[in-house]
């Protein structure tokens, strides 16, 4: 019986990783593994709120994006009411009235980034390993902050404790993705890899602006 990637049940379908929506208007060999119904079909519209999410968060800054990246944006572009009751503009704080883009909370993204990495060790490793604890680390993300912090105040104090977080997670040498033979364009999406005893420890980096960082405790068969 082909196994589901992310929880091991009977698979009904495949998944693309990364979701095909993260590169609409490109030409990739897309990767792909066995899923159920749950972590495919269902999660279909949560792939759409988020890329689009940081597809907008992209286009609302001043940064200069690259030919791919702005490519990305103008396909999103014209599609970005079909997540207007998941995806809004917020102040991130009162005294500069910036905005950042929000996700409703139904959207999971700390699941999202947990599945994507629970596809790439199935991927590689081509069989669903119950003993990879997929669901028990939290995720960190160095380039969005919360909504709560209201003033400039609380933004600095919560910016400074993520770069000096980041800091940790880039002690050492990254390992590159075994994924190379996909063609995804790198400034689209890449990830790295370095193990820490008995831990995988993922860096998912999308449209060179948002990287996730995700621990994971695997078996030693699964290393």
């Amino acid at each position: 019986m082909k196994k589901c990637y992310y929880c091991g049940k009977k698979m009904s379908s495949k998944e693309h990783i990364p979701p095909q929506q993260l590169f609409k208007g490109f030409d990739v060999n897309s990767i792909t593994v066995y899923s159920c119904a749950e972590h495919n079909n269902k999660k279909s519209y949560n792939d759409d709120a988020i890329i689009k999410s940081m597809l907008m968060a992209i286009e609302n800054s001043n940064n200069n994006l690259t030919p791919n990246i702005q490519i990305a944006v103008d396909n999103a572009k014209e599609h970005y009411k079909q997540v207007k009751r998941t995806v809004k503009g917020e102040k991130i704080y009162y005294d500069y009235n910036e905005k950042i883009i929000c996700l409703d909370p139904s959207i999971d993204l700390d699941n999202w980034i947990r599945a994507l990495s629970a596809a790439m060790i199935y991927y590689k490793i081509k069989d669903f390993d119950d003993k990879n604890k997929y669901k028990e680390y939290k995720i960190f993300e160095r380039n969005s902050y919360s909504v709560k912090n209201k003033y400039l105040k609380d933004f600095l104090i919560e910016r400074a404790k993520k770069i000096e977080l980041q800091k940790l997670c880039e002690k050492g040498e990254w390992n590159n993705s075994w994924i190379a033979k996909s063609n995804y364009p790198e400034d689209l999406y890449f990830f790295k890899y370095k193990f820490i005893d008995t831990h995988i420890f993922f860096k998912h980096v999308f449209f060179k602006s948002f990287t996730y960082y995700n621990l994971i405790e695997i078996s030693a068969e699964t290393k």
